[in-house]
């Protein structure tokens, strides 16, 4: 079992030792952001367990000023890589944002120029996948990732050189 928390800001480019357990699996992956602002300081939560509810990973990452509508898309991206890494067949991604899940499915189309381009990224990490799916939840049935998603957008904002 894999129990780790990822509040470190900067570190996009590590990525874990892929592990076999999650191989030939479906993982299950909730995801939230929050911006406090709106736009404004914001953060994502994400958490990924296996098919028996076992929290293999959490994350919760500020990811600096952005609206709420970008730290979701932030989340589902950040959500695809990592649990990618677990080498599954599958994904189920459970999400609040109806906004997001919408899109994804293609329910509603992006307009938003941002939201378009984290969209096509999306769109390319959801390829490797055979089995996806995405789903609209409560946001009381996704605490666990609010939490995480609120507290990263609580924490002080660093000067961060990109």
């Amino acid at each position: 079992m894999r129990k780790t928390l990822d509040l470190f800001p900067d570190d996009r480019n590590a990525s874990p030792q892929p592990l076999n357990k999650a191989r030939g699996k479906v993982l299950k992956v909730f995801i939230d952001g929050a911006s406090r602002g709106n736009p404004g300081p914001a953060g994502i939560g994400v958490v990924i367990k296996d098919e028996s509810n076992t929290i293999l990973l959490e994350v919760g990452r500020m990811i600096g000023s952005a609206t709420n509508n970008v730290a979701e898309y932030r989340a589902f991206l950040t959500a695809l890589r990592k649990a990618n890494d677990f080498l599954p067949d599958g994904v189920e991604v459970f999400s609040d944002s109806e906004l997001l899940v919408r899109q994804i499915r293609g329910d509603y189309r992006v307009k938003h120029p941002e939201l378009q381009k984290l969209f096509r990224k999306a769109q390319t990490l959801i390829a490797q996948f055979s089995h996806f799916t995405i789903s609209h939840i409560s946001r009381e049935m996704n605490q666990e990732a609010d939490r995480l998603a609120s507290r990263a957008a609580r924490q002080p904002v660093r000067n961060q050189a990109r």
